[in-house]
């Protein structure tokens, strides 16, 4: 700094003036060499010319020093200067980075503010096509009137032709995608997106990640860090436009948007981890359930902001709902079961479905397409289906000697709901929902490395 070199130029001039002063300095006697009546000469009295020389020749050093030492305060103020000049210069640089930190900021809440649009435009249009619909079904009495069910309410989007589902009769891929453990799965047909494979499936991990799976082409697609503080993922669940919810070890359920990889919200008040999370009216809603404080919670996604919470109790082991009807099943460690439905009021007791004998705790459960049946899993591996609209009415029963199941362990209905599938520690099976046939069954086994 300016400091530094004003202090080394200060001891340069202080070293020149002692040189000075030695070179007209006294003699070993003490005695001036200009003599003893201070004129310049010698004890022989010189000419004046040669007194005047002598003076100019011991007042050259003391010139010397003069000149450094304007140059030292030539030195110093432009020292200065350029000090000056840094502070300016960082000054500007400070307001710079402030305006970029303002501009990116700026820049998220108008992406955020885009995707709510996107949303809200997509849900406007599937309600138009619902109504240009609605007077054509109401003609055509031949419907059975169980199919009058309109699941765009659930899924967002327009109605489309139905699929036949393939069954799974043969292995497609068996392989290790991960290195550590995978906790929980979910899938969906993706409508009206480019980003992400049309048949989908997430799957999460005990360290925070989550995987996008092509189900057509058997391939990952992408790899998503979630949760780093407390990585392990509980459930996950996936909405047909792209949007995903995470339920994680640190209490919260984060709301994804998976075609821009990007955090939208995330849905905090659980004591613990959730062991449940899923959308509910056209992803306008979801729910998320925690065994450890004992209750359902509703959340408005379009506000961020808790709608109702029940109390449910701490025996929760699972939890299922039905996207479009807005209802939700929670399972309990005796295997009983509750329905919960946030259009009635607080008023309106649940429906109660009892235990089922011998079978042991419920380990996960789902919903039919239609709405009106459910299917529970539970500790020996046996699947039973209930009817939601009769409380003590089990349809079905089969087990498939799929062996001891631990949570979360959640069947599936086909998208037809006519076929039910379910795994175990031994084998995966799919059977017929009506009768309970056993259409197929695969042995479990370790992946290649």
């Amino acid at each position: 700094t300016w400091d530094v070199q004003y202090n080394e130029l200060m001891v340069a001039s202080q070293v020149s003036l002692i040189g000075a002063s030695a070179g007209d300095g006294n003699d070993g006697n003490g005695v001036n060499a200009r003599g003893g009546d201070g004129t310049c000469g010698s004890s022989a009295s010189p000419t004046q010319e040669g007194t005047e020389r002598a003076c100019a020749d011991g007042g050259e050093p003391m010139r010397e020093v003069a000149a450094a030492q304007g140059e030292l305060r030539q030195r110093t103020q432009e020292l200065w200067a350029r000090d000056q000049e840094m502070v300016a210069l960082r000054m500007l640089l400070q307001e710079r980075e402030e305006e970029l930190r303002d501009k990116e900021h700026a820049h998220a809440a108008l992406s955020r503010q885009a995707t709510v649009l996107a949303h809200k435009n997509a849900e406007l249009k599937a309600e138009l096509q619902h109504a240009c619909n609605q007077p054509q079904r109401q003609t055509d009495l031949s419907e059975p009137s169980e199919m009058l069910y309109d699941d765009s309410l659930g899924s967002g989007v327009a109605d489309e032709p139905a699929k036949i589902p393939e069954l799974p009769m043969r292995q497609r891929v068996f392989r290790k995608i991960h290195g550590a453990e995978l906790t929980c799965v979910a899938a969906a047909e993706l409508r009206g997106t480019q980003e992400l494979p049309t048949s989908l499936a997430v799957i999460g991990t005990a360290d925070g990640f989550v995987k996008l799976f092509d189900c057509a082409t058997g391939r990952l697609h992408a790899h998503l860090a979630v949760s780093r503080d407390h990585p392990k993922l509980a459930a996950v669940d996936v909405f047909p436009t792209g949007l995903m919810l995470a339920a994680s070890a640190n209490h919260g359920v984060q709301v994804f948007d998976l075609r821009a990889q990007r955090i939208l919200n995330t849905l905090r008040g659980h004591q613990g981890t959730p062991i449940a999370c899923g959308f509910l009216c056209g992803a306008t809603q979801a729910f998320t359930a925690s065994a450890a404080d004992g209750t359902v919670k509703f959340w408005d996604l379009e506000k961020g902001g808790l709608i109702r919470s029940t109390q449910v109790g701490h025996s929760v082991t699972c939890a299922g709902m039905h996207a479009a009807a807005g209802h939700v099943v929670v399972g309990r460690t005796d295997g009983s079961h509750t329905l919960l439905d946030p259009r009635l009021g607080s008023d309106t007791p649940p429906l109660q479905i009892p235990a089922v004998s011998g079978l042991g705790g419920a380990v996960g459960l789902c919903i039919a397409p239609d709405g009106q049946r459910m299917a529970s899993q539970f500790e020996t591996g046996a699947v039973c289906t209930f009817s939601i609209g009769t409380a003590s009415a089990k349809l079905l029963q089969v087990d498939g000697q799929l062996g001891t199941v631990v949570a979360p362990s959640r069947p599936a209905y086909s998208s037809d709901g006519a076929h039910l599938l379910a795994c175990g520690a031994k084998r995966l099976c799919c059977w017929s929902a009506t009768d309970g046939a056993c259409v197929c069954s695969h042995e479990a086994a370790q992946p290649p490395m």
